[in-house]
């Protein structure tokens, strides 16, 4: 028995392993039962043990259900939505290309198309960011893929242009969802829109009705790229006002953490704040920037 090759194996895999794994490293089918009824290598599902002393996660229980239902299976659903942080709750809910669901006990089980092909996310296969987010919208739960959509676009894990080209691609094969996912996105960016063309002039005003100093609008940061939305040079003071669809791509969303740590390690401060932030709570806005002044040593009326 190869048991360096077996722990190495389960290592990878959370502290877990398969029966058809264990076989095709040279163990017999009596030590894995032997193994099982020791309690060196419990159970979880038939045919996936724990090696003892491996914590138990929900990272293991997740891999564990996949394992269980067999080889081609993926987190998927809800399950998949936890992995790439879009929802906050984990759900043991995985899908597969089999005709009936597998006896793995409260797992959820989905029947995915044959074109579903698993990645692999904190060493767990699961479906794409984008298939997820399809089969989220054939749940029937807007809150829950209204969250989950921007989630992801904030994070920078795909944006809603792809997000409206795989619904073009799957527009017309019977997925489930898919209109309802074409309207959620359809209104978000309506009305995201209509706030990305409000929000500069919401935060001019409101710097104006609570009296702080004048920025420079647009600053350009000498010997760099970086143009910043609202610049006090002397006290070496940057506030950004961030709309939904201003980081609806990765690179976007790169480029913003590139360009703050510049500011940082130059000396500046950055305060950063959302639609919500200037239109329900302007006087925490207005006392931020006036503290940040104040603390350079700014005057502000």
């Amino acid at each position: 028995m190869d048991a360096e090759a077996l722990d190495v194996l389960a290592l990878r895999q959370h502290g877990l392993f398969t029966g058809r794994q264990a076989l095709a490293i040279g163990l017999t089918s009596k030590e894995i039962e032997g193994g099982a009824r020791s309690g060196q290598w419990p159970r979880i599902h038939r045919g996936v043990y724990r090696v003892r002393g491996a914590p138990r996660t929900q990272l293991q229980s997740l891999l564990a259900a996949v394992l269980a239902a067999g080889p081609a299976a993926m987190a998927s659903h809800r399950g998949a939505a936890w992995l790439w942080g879009l929802t906050k709750e984990p759900r043991l809910e995985v899908g597969g290309h089999r005709h009936h669901r597998p006896a793995t006990g409260s797992v959820v089980y989905h029947r995915l198309s044959g074109e579903a092909r698993p990645v692999l996310r904190r060493a767990v296969p699961c479906t794409d960011p984008l298939l997820t987010v399809v089969h989220l919208a054939g749940l029937g739960n807007e809150s829950l893929l209204l969250a989950s959509l921007d989630r992801g676009i904030a994070s920078g894990l795909f944006s809603a242009a792809a997000v409206g080209a795989e619904l073009g691609r799957r527009s017309g094969k019977g997925v489930a969802g898919v209109r309802a996912l074409r309207g959620v996105i359809a209104r978000r960016l309506e009305a995201e829109g209509e706030r990305t063309s409000d929000l500069e002039s919401a935060m001019d005003r409101l710097i104006v009705s609570h009296g702080l100093p004048v920025p420079e609008r647009q600053y350009q940061l000498g010997g760099t790229r970086y143009r910043l939305d609202y610049a006090w040079p002397a006290a070496r003071l940057v506030v950004e006002v961030d709309g939904y669809s201003d980081h609806s791509s990765l690179d976007v969303f790169r480029y913003d953490r590139e360009r703050q740590n510049a500011l940082v390690l130059a000396g500046w401060t950055v305060l950063r704040f959302t639609w919500a932030d200037v239109r329900d709570r302007p006087r925490h806005v207005a006392d931020q920037i006036r503290r940040a002044l104040g603390d350079a040593g700014l005057s502000a009326c």
